[in-house]
């Protein structure tokens, strides 16, 4: 039966950390982590993991970027 369109949920930056940290005690372990939390991608915590080693926290990565963030976004302007 078809029920519409499956919504992602949105895990919080606090929600992130506590899950990593977790793995990272040696808590539980990685299926034990994905079947617990309904997280759908192990790639996902696998992101989560890399953040956390490298900034110290999970990070944020939602909403829409300036143009000053990424100016190559858009069509390509003709050269005169």
């Amino acid at each position: 039966m078809y029920q519409g369109k499956r919504k992602n949920k949105k895990w919080s930056i606090q929600e992130k950390n506590e899950i990593v940290l977790l793995y990272l005690g040696q808590h539980m372990g990685w299926s034990e982590i994905l079947r617990t939390f309904n997280i759908s991608s192990g790639r996902m915590l696998q992101r989560w993991i890399g953040q956390y080693r490298k900034f110290g926290t999970c990070v944020d990565n939602r909403g829409k970027r300036t143009k000053q963030q990424n100016p190559k976004k858009g069509r390509q302007k003709k050269q005169k």
